[in-house]
């Protein structure tokens, strides 16, 4: 398996002033979290939404069901059935990440 690597970015340093994370840096805070936090737009900064924006599919970590706290990659690697059933699931909102990434790692 290959391993992708992740650029990190100068918005990984700006510090979260609102919220349960206030005071965290944004590379501490679950990822799942800011892309809630983008999705809020009266919430979300300049700083929090080109973070998210920078960030890779590879930092997607599930925050639910049988593999919640799991990356893509670690549930590619267990359990690639269930990641061509979830994004096919019109309930899940985060199928186009987890769409990129299946076809990013058939192609490496």
């Amino acid at each position: 398996m290959t391993e992708i690597k992740i650029d990190t970015n100068k918005h990984s340093e700006y510090v979260m002033i609102f919220g349960k994370h206030k005071g965290k840096m944004l590379k501490n805070i679950d990822k799942s979290y800011l892309r809630y936090v983008v999705d809020q737009h009266y919430y979300c900064t300049d700083e929090i939404k080109k973070y998210v924006d920078s960030l890779s599919y590879i930092e997607y970590i599930f925050r639910f069901g049988k593999h919640r706290g799991k990356t893509l990659q670690e549930v590619y690697e267990i359990d690639k059935n269930y990641l061509n059933y979830i994004r096919h699931q019109e309930w899940f909102k985060d199928k186009d990440i987890v769409k990129e990434y299946t076809e990013k790692i058939k192609n490496i």
